[in-house]
């Protein structure tokens, strides 16, 4: 065999290796889940059915799903304006449709769920420890005082609107998570490199 020739197709195997580990390295993204739970009333009005359903000191969790990289300044702080919202009540989960975000303003250790549209808080945790959390690492959980407004329903896909009243300050969980996922390009990167070590083992083999 040529030793030119192996040489050369050992410098493409590097370089497909090479490839590999750069997509492994540098495209990941880091999904953040937000979480507030704690206990709270109000009601469920059914658009479709015309009903409404109070509930009263029942367990919640609401869950605000983002990318790291939207993550922004916002005076004072941080803020992510995207995100995949689910809510549970009780044995209930609902998808909100609410146009939405998360902030944390430093100066005054406040963090919460907004609605866009109405420029108001739906619900919000204080506390010192949030004087210096930007968004983008984990955090807690940890139980914080906590409020949740009265005068913005949230809006679920299945045309309920969960309201809330006579809420309080009161004792809240908040939490962050970080999960490590592969980009789509990513993917398509690394079985193409990977494509190309087989495709290169074999004509090694048949040489």
């Amino acid at each position: 065999m040529n030793v030119s020739v192996l040489n050369k197709g050992h410098r493409k195997v590097y370089a497909l290796v090479a490839v590999a580990l750069s997509f492994l390295t540098h495209s990941f993204a880091e999904e953040i889940v937000y979480t507030f739970s704690g206990n709270v009333n109000g009601s469920i009005y059914d658009s479709i059915a015309d009903t409404d359903t109070p509930f009263s000191n029942e367990n919640f969790a609401l869950s605000f799903t983002a990318d790291t990289d939207d993550i922004g300044p916002f005076a004072n702080g941080f803020d992510i304006l995207s995100g995949d919202v689910d809510f549970v009540l009780g044995a209930n989960t609902f998808d909100i449709t609410n146009n939405s975000s998360i902030f944390v303003n430093n100066d005054t250790s406040f963090l919460g769920f907004s609605d866009d549209d109405f420029f108001t808080d739906i619900l919000f945790v204080v506390g010192s420890s949030l004087d210096t959390y930007d968004l983008s690492t984990p955090f807690g959980p940890v139980v914080l005082d906590g409020l949740v407004d009265e005068f913005v329903p949230l809006s679920t896909t299945t045309g309920e609107e969960i309201s809330f009243f006579g809420n309080e300050f009161g004792p809240m969980t908040f939490s962050a998570s970080l999960t490590t996922v592969p980009e789509p390009s990513t993917v398509v990167g690394v079985i193409g490199a990977l494509g190309g070590l087989v495709y290169f083992h074999r004509r090694r083999k048949k040489c």
